[in-house]
């Protein structure tokens, strides 16, 4: 195949809605013309929040290195990361009432209030007991469901000053299904505070860029998708976001269950159970990656039809849906703004 190699980017873990995983890749476009390209690209990348990141900007001079990077992740940690029994999140899920909160964690929790209203409950930060029991136990009984259902629910928190508080003991916050798109954002803001206009930041597969690539031309994604049957993947769109964020969510690298059924790892939080809506995988194209990465969540719980539906109400953010089927068959669907992002 001719053409720039598109690498693959690691998969990353969805959410505590959704056990999955999305995949993207960042390619050059071919060119076409003689672009002016900018100065010197600089490229760092590494480990972090169990995935991996990079970062790829224009500057005369290094303007960052890995331990600038490195301390602003372990910031976001001290505050979001379930993995670390000092954060703040991992305080608060231990505290009967709340805590005082620091900036990173109350944006992220208020964003994700925001969300879970908008959605009519389909995006929960509070579902972490639930995903706990199933993990736990599988094939847990409804009485089980229900009764940890009791303490899930957004509704139940409150955010008043730097005060995040409770009103059931039992209630836990998971925001892994926005934290690594609140990164992406921190990551790009630091960037254009020192003056930089051609990046690209990627955290996992969530992706904010603006201007132009080292070819002097405007970035482009890709987002890779199954082929029907299962027998590997290609490219399924390509896109030019033009300083927009994208992220995607997806459960299609999950395997089959002993009975041929493939294995269902997306949770209704309305609902506490598996839900069968045929996605396969969400690409939400949004402002800012702490928006994708929350309202592709959403669409992967919505299913096809109510997610365009509620993303053609939602401003500045298209969606890109691909599902099976009752056939099994691959489709898709999109938005009617997504085009304007599809590189033809």
């Amino acid at each position: 195949m001719s053409g720039p190699a598109i690498p693959s980017l690691m998969l990353k873990a969805a959410s505590a809605l959704i056990a999955g995983a999305c995949l993207l890749g960042a390619a050059l476009v071919p060119r076409t013309s003689a672009p002016i390209r900018p100065p010197g690209f600089h490229v760092l990348t590494g480990r972090a929040q169990g995935t991996t990141w990079q970062i790829r900007y224009a500057a005369d001079r290094p303007l960052l290195d890995s331990s600038c990077v490195a301390a602003l992740f372990s910031e976001v940690d001290q505050s979001l990361s379930l993995y670390l029994d000092s954060s703040l999140i991992s305080r608060f899920n231990r505290s009967p009432k709340g805590i005082r909160a620091d900036t990173h964690l109350l944006r992220v929790v208020r964003r994700s209030l925001d969300i879970h209203l908008a959605s009519g409950g389909a995006f929960d930060v509070t579902v972490k007991p639930l995903m706990d029991l199933f993990r736990s136990n599988p094939s847990a009984s409804s009485f089980l469901i229900d009764r940890v259902r009791q303490c899930i629910g957004s509704q139940r928190v409150r955010v008043k000053g730097d005060s995040l508080s409770k009103d059931c003991p039992a209630l836990q916050l998971d925001c892994n299904g926005i934290a690594q798109g609140y990164t992406v954002d921190l990551l790009a803001v630091r960037l254009e505070s020192m003056g930089v206009r051609d990046y690209l930041v990627e955290v996992g597969g969530e992706v904010r860029s603006s201007g132009v690539n080292p070819e002097g031309v405007p970035w482009v994604l890709g987002v890779e998708v199954p082929l029907d049957g299962d027998e590997g993947t290609e490219i399924g769109k390509r896109l030019r976001p033009g300083g927009y964020s994208v992220t995607t969510s997806g459960n299609w690298h999950l395997r089959r269950g002993g009975d041929g059924r493939r294995a269902v790892h997306i949770f209704d939080p309305r609902t506490g159970r598996p839900s069968e809506n045929g996605m396969v995988s969400a690409t939400v194209v949004a402002g800012d990656a702490m928006t994708a990465d929350a309202l592709d969540n959403v669409c992967m719980v919505l299913g096809p039809g109510a997610a365009v539906r509620f993303m053609e109400s939602w401003p500045d953010a298209e969606a890109w849906l691909v599902y099976r089927d009752a056939s099994g068959r691959l489709r898709d669907t999109s938005t009617r703004g997504f085009r304007r992002f599809e590189l033809r």
